[in-house]
């Protein structure tokens, strides 16, 4: 799912205050303009396919990846995100029991 480029630039330029990258210690990050999505998971019941979009930014040197939510962040709306997820056909509902 692509982001509106104004609106991320616009995030990036007004929160991000990270500072140098943890593993090779420089200063080159840059946010990538497709969300990722990462799976809610019950840690005490079955494992289902709802989502967390976040944003990615990584680092242009190494690497490195930091994921932020993008709902929190204010660069997506739920509903936009309901309305994505709803293009896709919907895969058979299987479960894993958790610790299974």
């Amino acid at each position: 799912m692509e982001l509106d480029p104004i609106k991320l630039n616009q995030w990036f330029t007004d929160k991000w205050k990270h500072g140098p990258c943890p593993v090779c210690e420089t200063d080159l990050w840059t946010p990538l303009p497709r969300l990722g999505m990462v799976p809610n998971l019950n840690p005490t019941g079955p494992i289902t396919t709802n989502v967390v979009p976040v944003l990615l930014v990584g680092c242009t040197n190494c690497g490195y990846t930091l994921q932020i939510n993008a709902i929190a962040a204010g660069l997506l709306r739920e509903a936009d995100l309901t309305d994505e997820l709803s293009k896709y056909s919907p895969i058979e509902e299987q479960t894993i029991e958790a610790g299974g």
